[in-house]
């Protein structure tokens, strides 16, 4: 028999013993037969750590790693868009451009 106190150095009692012979089994975390066998051969074991992280949780983390906001340009385009100048032949050309090129060479 195998002593998990003296193994592990954990402090468990002498009875939380497993001997070779005993057989532990977990398919997709369901370890009732494992548990079931260990408690038979007057073993202990324990469950595995598990963590969750929400949805929630994952778009926060996503929405840290963007970049710093520019402001300052933010601003500037803004106050071009009130004056109404923002708007030019150039800027629609360019934006028409890339729309072209975004549906129909899908670049």
């Amino acid at each position: 028999m195998s002593d998990l106190s003296s193994s592990v150095g954990s402090g468990l009692p002498a009875s939380a013993r497993l001997d070779s012979t005993s057989k532990v089994r977990s398919v997709n975390g369901d370890d009732s037969v494992a548990r079931a066998e260990a408690a038979a051969a007057g073993g202990v074991i324990r469950g595995a750590d598990q963590v969750d992280v929400s949805a929630e949780s994952v778009a926060l983390q996503k929405l840290r790693e963007l970049p710093e906001l520019r402001t300052d340009l933010i601003e500037s385009i803004k106050a071009q868009i009130r004056a109404d100048a923002y708007d030019t032949p150039e800027r629609l050309d360019a934006a028409l451009d890339g729309l072209i090129d975004e549906e129909i060479l899908g670049q």
